[in-house]
């Protein structure tokens, strides 16, 4: 399973300025994720590489959520 943060979007294009300010305050990585970044977490996922990985969640949010 992939589970993406905050991602730059139309639809996050759209959140009120103050919110969004808060919401990249809230980010260690200081930013949103580029739809590549999300993607290329879910390529390497369907490939050979990662073969050997199950059962995970992989968080691509830039530190927001750390397990």
């Amino acid at each position: 399973m992939v589970a993406p943060g905050y991602t730059d979007t139309a639809m996050v294009e759209a959140v009120a300025p103050e919110v969004m300010a808060r919401i990249l305050a809230a980010i260690p990585g200081g930013r949103l994720a580029t739809p590549a970044e999300i993607a290329r977490g879910v390529v390497f996922l369907v490939t050979d590489e990662s073969a050997f990985i199950n059962g995970i969640t992989l968080s691509i949010n830039g530190g927001k959520y750390m397990a």
